[in-house]
């Protein structure tokens, strides 16, 4: 949808006016040229080509992005211009020396809202410092090069007593017949006649994606999480619910993704397990050999006495949720 906002204020998404307030120096009560885009999902061509028509025309060209994907990437590193202001909800492994590059943690900010506004409920009904029966939890969800690794290197290595792993693979699984879907925590209402990760639900009468629901009663199995984010390419990170919800319950991760995602999550005010854990492999360029690395931590760990490595993180786990919460996503970081 393409459409103007009035006073020369044009865009190509309903979602978009959402976001505007978020922008230093724009007054919609003053006549400017300004052409504002939401990067779709999935991309398409539709939107850039109307961007490159109306660049010489606008005076400034705003462009928010929620996925990075590899099409996406792709199509803003040829926005590299003046005028142009972009607003990544990650962090994308390029130089633009022209355009304006922000951080817009849209996946944090949707994903924190229904626990920040109940402070009190995963203190009331989650455990993270008891001993737990298994050591990780390990939810793989949709088939990805990644998650194909972790999921060969569990079975391959004898793990399966040690950690609860899922992988229903296909995306359009409806998860309430799915045998490889395990959230039975109560208060889930599904909404319409299918059900996938990213429709909506009704999570105790807040709207939200089934994939932000904090898995409850798997957290109480486990102790620690891995996290295998949604893509994991090394010229980009992007962020997603995935690693917000163990940091929302306190959990020691260990992160099956892009090149430098730990060190771009550091760089947000984030702590990471290097000292507890050899967190090494997150600089390594070749992906097997970084996921090789990040997997021997996860058996290195359950080896290890629980109840140490829990004290042991308690500090950097209790600062990482503390600093989830009480950071305004929306407010774009340089």
């Amino acid at each position: 949808m393409f459409s103007n906002l009035g006073l020369g204020v044009y865009v190509n998404s309903e979602i978009v006016p959402s976001f505007l307030d978020i922008v230093i120096g724009i007054d919609a009560r003053e006549p400017q040229s300004l052409s504002a885009y939401h990067t779709p999902f999935p991309n398409n061509t539709e939107w850039i080509s109307d961007l490159r028509q109306r660049y010489d025309t606008s005076q400034r060209i705003i462009v928010f992005c929620t996925e990075l994907h590899q099409s996406i990437v792709e199509d803003l590193l040829t926005l590299d211009r003046p005028k142009i202001e972009l607003y990544l909800c990650g962090v994308v492994d390029h130089p633009f020396w022209y355009a304006q590059v922000h951080r817009f943690m849209s996946w944090f900010d949707y994903s924190i809202r229904f626990y920040k506004t109940n402070p009190n409920f995963l203190t009331e009904r989650l455990e993270p410092f008891k001993i737990k029966s298994r050591m990780f939890d390990i939810l793989l969800g949709c088939q990805r090069s990644n998650r194909d690794y972790v999921y060969d290197f569990i079975k391959g290595n004898g793990l399966d007593s040690q950690v609860i792993m899922t992988y229903f693979k296909s995306w359009n699984v409806d998860l309430r017949s799915s045998t490889e879907f395990k959230l039975d925590d109560p208060g889930v209402d599904y909404i319409g006649t299918t059900q996938y990760t990213v429709r909506h639900v009704l999570y105790h009468g807040f709207q939200m994606t089934l994939s932000q629901v904090i898995p409850i009663s798997i957290y109480n199995e486990t102790a620690y999480t891995l996290v295998t984010e949604t893509n994991a390419m090394n010229h980009f990170n992007f962020y997603t619910e995935k690693i917000v919800k163990p940091i929302l319950a306190q959990r020691l991760f260990v992160a099956i993704a892009g090149k430098n995602y730990l060190r771009n999550l550091r760089a947000m005010g984030f702590k990471t397990f290097d000292g507890i854990i050899d967190e090494a492999y997150d600089a390594v360029e070749d992906s097997d050999v970084r996921w090789q690395m990040a997997m021997e931590q996860v058996r290195w760990l359950c080896g290890q006495d629980q109840k140490t490595i829990l004290e042991t993180c308690k500090p950097i786990v209790e600062h990482n949720c503390n600093h989830m919460l009480s950071t305004d996503w929306r407010k774009p970081l340089v």
